[in-house]
Parts: structure tokens; C-alpha cells; sequence
């Protein structure tokens, strides 16, 4: 079987690190490389990661913060083995995820990356719910976009594993899309190959609620211009692919995200108040906002509290 690299950039996450790099220690399959890309933490990281020298583990240090996209594109040019993974410093893979990932592109040897279904757990460790998704074990370049923009793919970030020949000195991570950098690179990553799926949970994904978005609304005009770059992207992509559909689903795309935003600011805790002097700044910029019923289902969700929409949601359930 092939070798796989296993890259986690860090940033003052020691609290959750040792458990990450722990997962990664413990796994069946032991032809790996564990870099940690310490990107100037200013808390215990240096401390517990040095606690693992010497073991499989690497460990660097950055001279100065890269800053987020930064570190994550400093991890595309660390280690040189077939497959890498850029894993998250606070999620746990289980025991057999190296060895089912790296047998499953050993066995498919077309595919530029592969994802898997995960367990979501929260704070203290525990699954809250699985996420898995009924899509084929392999997709085609060409299958993977067009179902992408009819329907969207869930990709959990830290779960995909790429074949590093495929993209290497290829792509990049953007730094114009702060907010969806993942997403535009999976698909930049499709253009040199097809995706695979492997619908079992042999990853943790732990869900944060109110810490890396928690500033949103403060940042929304990054978050926007984010939005804005990642519709042109998608412009981009369907010419070069020779898409010829009628749709506009960049344009979908943009009104969607943008309605979205509204109702997962609200499930961040801003208040209804700041959200409802947000949307006329929405509907300038996309005028078209005014007759998209997704918008609308977003500001009713926003002024309905939520405690009344769970409520009808169990009711429904029965």
C-alpha cells in the first residue's frame, strides 16, 4: 500500500491538538508522516507537541504568522509521499481511516481526492449526529461538477485525502475566498481528476458553535467580497468545462449564500435587530434577492424565534 502524509497547521489550539495528534498515532495502518505546522501559537502548543519527540511526528514551527490561508497552502509543499491529508489540530480520525482511504485510492487510481462520512461531536467529545450523504463511490472530473452545481456536495474539509501527483504545484488555496477555501479548491482539485466517497463514518468532526464565525457580522464585508470572488470563480469554471446549461448557477449560487448568511448569522447569536438593517444592503447588491423564495424563507426563519421553529420541527418528526 502507499504512504500517506498527514499535515495539521496549528494556531494556539492546544487545548484539542493532543487529541488530533493522538488519533493520527493510533491508527491501523502505520506508513505515515504527521507534520505539525505550528503557525506562531502564542499558548502550550510548542510544549505538547514537543512532549511526542522523537516519534513519527515532525514538528515546524513558523518564523511569522502565513495567516490561515497561508499555513494552509505552506501544508501543500510539506512531505512528498503519494497522499496527503490536511487534517484539522481538533478533529480525531478513527483507528482505520489511513487504511481505508489509502486503499480506496490505491484501488482507484483515477481520482485526484477522496472524502468520507463523518461523526460530528461537540466540545466534549461526544457524536451529536452522523453525516453521510447518498452519493456514488466514484464520480468522473466532469460528474463531480455538474453535480455539484444542480445539488451541491458536502465535502467535510479535514476528511478529504488527495493524490499528491494529481495537484501538486497545481493549485492553490485562495486567499480572495477566505470564508469557501476549501470548496473552491476541492473543485479546482476535480479538474485534474474524479472524487470519490466513502459513505462511513471513520472520522470525527467536531462543530464549533459561536467560535471561528462568532465575529461574522463584524467581518461581513470580508465575508461579501468572499461571496463575490467565489460566484466569478464558478463563472470561470462552467466556461472552461464548456457547461452549456441554460441555468445560471453561479447566480444561484451568489443568491443562495447570501441568503444564507442571514439565518447562520442568526444561529451565531446576532441579534434580529443588526440582521434585519443587513438585508437592504443584501437586496442592493443582488436586486433579484427580492423574488429568490429562498431569501424570504431565510427572513422569516430570522424573526420566528427558533425555539418555536424546533418546536414544529419535532411535531413534524412524529
Amino acid at each position: 500500500m502507499s504512504k500517506i502524509d498527514i499535515i495539521i497547521p496549528t494556531y494556539n489550539r492546544a487545548k484539542y491538538l493532543k487529541i488530533a495528534i493522538d488519533s493520527v498515532l493510533n491508527q491501523t495502518f502505520k506508513d505515515f508522516n504527521l507534520f505539525v505546522l505550528d503557525n506562531c501559537s502564542t499558548d502550550n502548543t510548542s510544549e505538547i507537541i514537543k512532549s511526542y519527540l522523537p516519534t513519527q511526528l515532525t514538528y515546524i514551527r513558523n518564523k511569522e504568522n502565513l495567516g490561515f490561508i497561508g499555513n494552509l497552502n505552506k501544508a501543500l509543499e510539506t512531505g512528498n509521499s503519494e497522499y496527503f491529508q490536511i487534517f484539522h489540530d481538533d478533529d480525531m480520525l478513527k483507528p482505520n481511516f489511513i487504511e481505508c482511504v489509502v486503499a480506496f485510492l490505491d484501488k482507484h487510481k483515477d481520482l485526484s481526492f477522496v472524502h468520507t462520512a463523518a461523526h460530528i461531536i461537540n466540545k466534549e467529545n461526544k457524536i451529536v449526529k452522523e453525516q453521510n450523504h447518498n452519493y456514488k463511490e466514484t464520480f468522473t472530473s466532469s460528474e463531480f461538477f455538474k453535480y455539484f452545481l444542480k445539488h451541491g456536495v458536502g465535502i467535510i474539509c479535514p476528511s478529504a485525502v488527495f493524490r499528491r501527483e494529481k495537484i501538486s504545484g497545481k493549485i492553490k488555496f485562495n486567499f480572495k475566498t477566505q470564508f469557501t477555501a476549501d470548496v473552491v479548491f476541492f473543485i479546482e482539485s476535480s479538474n485534474y481528476g474524479g472524487v470519490g466517497y466513502i459513505n462511513k463514518p471513520i472520522f470525527n468532526y467536531r462543530e464549533h458553535i459561536g467560535s471561528l464565525t462568532s465575529s461574522l457580522y463584524e467581518n461581513y464585508d470580508i465575508r461579501l467580497k468572499d461571496r463575490f470572488y467565489h460566484t466569478k470563480f464558478l463563472k470561470e469554471q462552467i466556461k472552461s468545462r464548456n457547461i452549456n446549461d441554460k441555468r445560471d448557477y453561479a447566480g444561484i449560487y451568489y443568491k443562495k449564500s447570501l441568503s444564507a448568511d442571514v439565518w447562520f448569522m442568526k444561529m451565531q447569536g446576532v441579534s434580529v435587530l443588526k440582521l434585519l438593517k443587513l438585508l437592504p444592503k443584501l437586496v442592493k447588491l443582488s436586486p433579484s434577492l427580492l423574488y429568490f423564495p429562498f431569501f424570504w424563507t431565510s427572513v422569516f426563519k430570522i424573526i420566528i424565534p427558533l425555539s418555536f421553529i424546533n418546536y414544529y420541527k419535532k411535531k413534524l418528526r412524529k
